[in-house]
């Protein structure tokens, strides 16, 4: 995982940039915790992107708590799905009061 905040922090500085604007709202979302037993660094990711959102005013983070698979242990079923885009509305609701978009 070495590296992995300081390229996504560079990718949204990038994004600003390329946008003119001096911050922007971006919500991410934790990979299943039924991935964990696939895939170790599954769990150190979760562990990076809870980081980096309690860090950044603009930033916010989707848990993937109480979440299925569809039978795969890897991709989110139907109803998780659902409940993901209420969560990441909630967050980007939350994340438009606290970080204001400001044009350079």
């Amino acid at each position: 995982m070495a590296g992995y905040s300081q390229k996504f922090l560079a990718m949204v500085d990038s994004l600003k940039k390329d946008l003119g604007i001096k911050s922007i709202p971006v919500v991410t979302g934790e990979i299943g915790y039924f991935f964990y037993e696939r895939s170790p660094l599954a769990e150190q990711l979760n562990g990076e992107l809870t980081k980096l959102a309690s860090e950044n005013a603009c930033l916010n983070l989707v848990s993937a708590q109480g979440l299925n698979h569809k039978g795969d242990q890897t991709h989110f079923d139907s109803d998780s799905y659902h409940e993901l885009g209420r969560r990441y509305a909630q967050k980007m609701i939350e994340l438009q009061t606290t970080c204001s978009s400001v044009i350079q």
